[in-house]
């Protein structure tokens, strides 16, 4: 049953994380370009991609959970250095 649970929440953590990169990307301030920005491209290719690949490649599964966690940190980073512009 936890198993079963974790998926679920994982899995809808990687759905609000990809709409949210969307509307990030779409719901930009004007100093921002209202054109998505290539790490917002990989950020949602990762949220996809990623989780797929942990299916193909099951023991590498930790490797592109962090891969997949950098990519995240990276977007969320560059989120609030643009927003101190």
């Amino acid at each position: 049953m936890e198993d079963l649970l974790h998926s679920a929440a994982a899995t809808a953590m990687g759905f609000a994380f990809a709409l949210g990169i969307v509307a990030a990307s779409v719901h930009s301030p004007k100093e921002r370009p209202s054109s998505p920005l290539l790490l917002d491209w990989i950020a949602v290719g990762a949220s996809v991609l990623i989780p797929l690949s942990m299916s193909v490649w099951p023991q590498a599964a930790g490797l592109l959970q962090r891969l997949m966690f950098a990519v995240a940190f990276a977007w969320y980073g560059a989120q609030a250095w643009r927003a101190t512009k």
